[in-house]
């Protein structure tokens, strides 16, 4: 058994949009206060992987300002 390599943080930011996208759909259905709760939980939690995930991706590019 081998052990592949790791998602680039490029893969983690698109995964983290998707989070937030999917969050996102979900928090437009009529749902129990917790789930409100967790949905819009899960766009902040995306929202903060795909800043710190693109930073990482454009600092390991050069795109230091």
């Amino acid at each position: 058994m081998t052990i592949g390599r790791g998602a680039s943080d490029v893969e983690r930011f698109w995964i983290s949009v998707a989070l937030v996208v999917v969050a996102l759909l979900w928090s437009t259905r009529e749902m129990a206060p917790w789930a409100v709760a967790v949905s819009w939980a899960g766009v902040a939690a995306g929202a903060a992987g795909a800043l710190h995930f693109g930073l990482r991706y454009a600092r390991s590019r050069g795109a230091r300002r």
